[in-house]
C-alpha cells in the first residue's frame, strides 16, 4: 500500500499529523467489509461426522471415459473413518 504522506509531514513525524494515511486505511477498511459481506454471503460451512456416506464431485477429476456426456457427476459412496482437521477426512 503506497501512501503519501510528505506534505503533510512538515516537521513532526506523528501519525496524528497524516490525514491521507488515515484516509487510505479508512477506504481500506471500509472495502475489506464489503468484500466480506459478499465472501459470507456465499460461504457454506460442511462438516462431516465419522461414518457418514459421502459423493464425490468429479468437476475437478481427470476421468478416463470414452465419452465425457456419459460420465457420472458423482462418483461412489465413501465412508468416513478418520477426521484429520476441520476440513480434511
Amino acid at each position: 500500500m503506497r501512501i503519501n504522506i510528505a506534505p503533510a509531514i512538515k516537521g513532526s513525524f506523528s501519525l496524528r499529523e497524516a490525514p491521507a494515511a488515515r484516509q487510505k486505511v479508512k477506504l481500506r477498511k471500509k472495502i475489506q467489509n464489503i468484500v466480506k459481506k459478499y465472501y459470507d454471503a456465499r460461504r457454506k460451512d460442511i462438516f462431516f461426522t465419522v461414518g457418514k456416506e459421502i459423493l464425490f464431485n468429479i468437476k475437478n477429476l481427470r476421468l478416463r471415459k470414452p465419452c465425457k456426456k456419459l460420465t457420472d457427476h458423482y462418483i461412489g459412496s465413501f465412508k468416513i473413518i478418520k477426521a484429520v482437521g476441520l476440513n480434511t477426512y
